[in-house]
C-alpha cells in the first residue's frame, strides 16, 4: 500500500524530471531520492511513544485527537472567527493556498502538523516537505539549497538547480515550515525573508508555517 501511495505522487513528478534531463540513470537517481525520503518520514510518522506509551510506539491515528484552528482576527480570537476542522489536508489547503498557525506551547502545532504530513501521503496530495525550521540554526546555505539537498540529495549538484526549479514552478510541493519561533533571534529575519520570497516566486506550491505568537509575523 505504501509503495502505491507513494508511486502516486511521484508519478507527474517523475515525467517532469525526465522532459528535463536526457540521463535517464540520473533522473532515476533523483526520483529514488525523493521516494526514500518520503517513505522514510511517512514511516516514522506512524508510530509515535508519549508519556503513556513509552517503551512500545503506538499508531499514530489510534491515539491522534483530531484538532481545530480558528482564524485570527486582529491579533485576537474571538467567537466570530472562522473554525477550520482539520481532516483533510486538501480540504484545508483547497480553502486557504498558504496558512501560518500560532499557538503556545504544548497546543499541538506539531503534532497537527505530522497529522496533516501523513495525510498528504494517503491522499497523493502533493510531495509533503518537513522542515524542522531549529535545523536551519546550525546551515550555512540559503533555505532553497537546503530545501533542493533535502529533496534531490547531494549528487549530480550542477543539474539539480534546473529540476528543482521545475519543480517549484509546477507547484509540486506542499512545504511544512514548523517552529519559526525556535529559529534563533539573529537568523529569524533572513529566513523570513526568504520563506516569503520562496511563496512569492512559487505561488502554485502550498505553504504552512507553525509559530508561537510572535508579534512580528502578524505583520
Amino acid at each position: 500500500m505504501i509503495d502505491t501511495l507513494l508511486k502516486s505522487i511521484l508519478a507527474p513528478i517523475t515525467n517532469l524530471i525526465a522532459s528535463r534531463i536526457n540521463n535517464k540513470i540520473q533522473s532515476i537517481e533523483y526520483v529514488n531520492n525523493m521516494y526514500n525520503l518520503l517513505s522514510s518520514n511517512y514511516k516514522s510518522r506512524l508510530y509515535i511513544k508519549n508519556m503513556l506509551h513509552v517503551s512500545h510506539p503506538v499508531l499514530f491515528k489510534d491515539i491522534y485527537c483530531p484538532l481545530s484552528i480558528a482564524k485570527l482576527t486582529t491579533h485576537e480570537y474571538d467567537e466570530s472567527s472562522q473554525i477550520f476542522n482539520i481532516k483533510s489536508v486538501s480540504t484545508l489547503m483547497n480553502q486557504v493556498n498558504n496558512i501560518a498557525i500560532f499557538g503556545n506551547a504544548g497546543s499541538g502545532k506539531s503534532t497537527l502538523v505530522n497529522y496533516l504530513y501523513i495525510n498528504s501521503i494517503e491522499e497523493s496530495y502533493k510531495f509533503p516537505i518537513l522542515i524542522y525550521l531549529r535545523y536551519l540554526n546550525l546551515s550555512t546555505c540559503s533555505l532553497v539549497d537546503y530545501l533542493k539537498r533535502q529533496v534531490l540529495g547531494y549528487k549530480n549538484i550542477e543539474c539539480s538547480d534546473e529540476i528543482f526549479s521545475t519543480l517549484l514552478e509546477n507547484g509540486c510541493f506542499l512545504f511544512f515550515f514548523d517552529g519559526y519561533d525556535e529559529i534563533i533571534s539573529e537568523k529569524q529575519y533572513n529566513i523570513a525573508i526568504q520563506i516569503k520570497d520562496l511563496v512569492t516566486n512559487y505561488p502554485a506550491n502550498k505553504y504552512v508555517l507553525t509559530s508561537r505568537p510572535l508579534e512580528h509575523l502578524y505583520v
